[in-house]
C-alpha cells in the first residue's frame, strides 16, 4: 500500500496542465486523441 501512496503523491504534485500547455505537450495530446479516435 505504501507504493500506491508514493505514486499518488507523485502524480498529485506533477504539473500535468503545464506539461500539456507546452508545444510538445500539445502534439502529444493531439496524437493520443487521433489514435484514440481510431479505437472508438
Amino acid at each position: 500500500m505504501e507504493e500506491l501512496n508514493y505514486l499518488e503523491d507523485y502524480y498529485n504534485s506533477y504539473d500535468e496542465e503545464g506539461r500539456l500547455l507546452s508545444k510538445h505537450g500539445q502534439v502529444e495530446f493531439l496524437t493520443v486523441m487521433v489514435e484514440f479516435s481510431h479505437l472508438v
